[in-house]
């Protein structure tokens, strides 16, 4: 055999070497099933399919031999021109490769990694193209349980911060709230209990500012850290650099605009902006502020102040929600600050009260005893000298002085009623009959023109304060002679309830009605019946119903009164015999 003959041989063994390894080559690419495998030819068209491909894609390889592979793509994909892309790209680069959603014969969707290789001729012409197509749908599914878990477990962990912080915020305001409205009307100390309460749950520092009334800075009344070192760090601090009050961002502003300010996370730049030199600059450092708001303290009618929560080292951040929160309590707090205020200027009013009853009590009574007993010896000396219009005249400023006397009286015990708890009271047997007498013949005697009629048992034993009463029906006598028809008497009727039983008293007069828009407010102070013009000229100041109204209380009874224009006016007042009173009375005495 000649060399031509051992060389066609050798050529046809290797060439059947090479049909073997291909059609082995083949038949392991057409039993793949994890891998879409298959061949385009130049314009995009399948040319083979192996088992992968038909498991992923659902395609025989009769129904897609031929067809184009944008069968793969999702409308939307196809509209936007990707199956050419993808083609130029591989092309051109000689590879290509993406994930995103393809199209299955069912119409599914999967997540694919695709990878398009050119394949060439020896002259370097694309001749085709390899597909390779991974389904990552399960993958992505995973993926995606993994972020919906994490996020369900986050939004768990969300909640979870969210009710802990509610619950230290209730607990901050339940704590907040008791201080606010404590005995103590130190509104600083109070401030500086609240600011302590803060940390370390709502703030790692908190501080408070106050712009008095007339100052121009605001003052640091409280501040508060857990560590007590800090806090006095923070003060002398406060003193070596006290706070611009012109500044533009921080408590200063606050106060000045009345508008809060969030820093979820605070600039280096604007603490060191603040800076008065390099030590200042240093200690700011070493603060560490990472997250702060500043809230104002919003009165009436003026902002108080300012309240100032700051997280330091802890890695904690303020929110809008914490902003709303603290905005609400200093609110709270504001209210509670003007409230303390007015209580102390109450206060200041009340001392100044106290000293006016205490000039009334002695200063006027004292020169009005003098003018009413000098009063008395002149009316001897005129009666003496047998001179009728000096009588007169001084019976007129004896009865004058008196009743300012009773105005005196009245006020103080207006007074006494206000600011000491109540008035004086001096329980004792007392027989309601023999003092009512002694009443209505004082009223006939000062007033011999009016009928004056009582209608009362011989004897009425009770436990009562007999001045006190004589107060009461005096004043109601009194007003049913100044406001009663003069052609018609007044009545003073005393009833038994039952045997022991509470005792009534109706004082009545006829004329016109107490109008029926005063009713209501008779009892209230600087009140008048308002029935008649005269006797409104010659009333009193208009306290002798509210100091009745309180006598007949402090008895534990009932005062009211009907008027009309038919029956006329009835004040009614009703009392137990044995008052209970609970508390040792001032000045119980025995009988008198």
């Amino acid at each position: 055999m000649g060399n031509s003959e051992k060389n066609l041989a050798t050529a046809v063994t290797d060439l059947k070497r090479a049909l073997e390894e291909t059609k082995r080559y083949l038949l392991l690419v057409e039993s793949v099933e994890d891998y879409a495998i298959f061949v385009l030819d130049p314009k995009g068209y399948v040319t083979t399919w192996n088992l992968g491909a038909a498991r992923i894609n659902g395609y025989t390889a009769a129904e897609i031999r031929g067809k184009h592979f944008s069968v793969f793509y999702t409308p939307e994909d196809v509209a936007a021109g990707r199956c050419e892309h993808e083609l130029d790209v591989a092309g051109r680069k000689g590879r290509f490769e993406d994930e995103g959603w393809r199209v299955r014969k069912d119409g599914s969707r999967l997540w694919a990694n695709v990878v398009i290789t050119a394949m060439r001729s020896e002259s370097g012409n694309v001749v085709g193209f390899a597909k390779v197509t991974r389904d990552l749908t399960e993958r992505v599914r995973n993926e995606e349980q993994r972020l919906r878990l994490a996020a369900e477990s986050a939004a768990r962990e969300a909640k979870a911060a969210a009710e802990a912080t509610q619950r230290v915020q209730r607990e901050f305001l339940a704590k907040a709230g008791e201080a606010l409205t404590a005995s103590s009307l130190d509104y600083r100390m109070t401030l500086a209990t609240v600011a302590r309460l803060a940390v370390p749950e709502l703030a790692d520092w908190c501080s408070v500012e106050l712009l008095e009334p007339g100052a121009t800075v605001p003052l640091q009344v409280a501040v508060a850290h857990a560590d007590p070192s800090k806090v006095q760090y923070a003060r002398e601090l406060g003193e070596r650099y006290p706070p611009d009050p012109n500044a533009p961002t921080g408590a200063p502003q606050v106060i000045r605009s009345g508008k809060s300010e969030l820093y979820p996370e605070i600039p280096a730049a604007l603490l060191e902006a603040g800076a008065r030199d390099s030590e200042h600059l240093r200690i700011i450092r070493e603060l560490r502020l990472e997250s702060g708001m500043v809230v104002p303290l919003t009165g009436r009618a003026r902002v108080l102040g300012a309240m100032s929560f700051i997280y330091a080292d802890s890695g904690r951040r303020y929110t809008q929600s914490d902003l709303s929160f603290a905005e609400d309590f200093a609110r709270r707090a504001a209210m509670a600050i003007e409230n303390a205020q007015a209580h102390a200027a109450l206060n200041t009013l009340l001392e100044f009260q106290e000293g006016f009853v205490a000039i009334l009590g002695h200063d006027l009574r004292n020169p009005l005893s003098a003018i009413d007993m000098g009063t008395g010896m002149l009316r001897q000396l005129a009666v003496t000298a047998n001179d009728p219009r000096a009588t007169r005249v001084l019976d007129r400023m004896r009865s004058s002085s008196r009743r300012m006397s009773r105005m005196i009286e009245q006020i103080l015990d207006l007074t006494r009623s206000r600011l000491g708890g109540g008035l004086e009271m001096r329980f004792a047997e007392t027989d309601l009959c023999v003092t009512l007498t002694g009443i209505v013949d004082e009223s006939r005697t000062s007033h011999p023109s009016r009928t004056v009629d009582l209608r009362c048992p011989p004897s009425l034993l009770g436990r009562w304060d007999r001045d006190r009463l004589e107060q009461v029906f005096s004043n109601l006598i009194g007003n049913a002679i100044s406001y009663g028809l003069e052609e018609k008497p007044v009545t003073v009727e005393v009833r038994e309830e039952a045997l022991d039983g509470p005792i009534r008293v109706e004082v009545h007069n006829d004329g016109p009605p107490i109008p029926e828009e005063l009713r209501a407010k008779i009892f209230n102070p600087f009140r008048r019946g308002g029935q008649d013009s005269k006797a409104e000229q010659t009333a009193g100041l208009g306290l002798g119903l509210y100091i009745s109204h309180t006598i007949v209380v402090a008895h534990r009874g009932e005062i009211d009164v009907r008027s009309n224009s038919a029956e006329g006016t009835t004040f009614r007042v009703t009392l137990p015999r044995r008052p209970n009173i609970s508390s040792p009375t001032v000045g119980d005495q025995e009988p008198r």
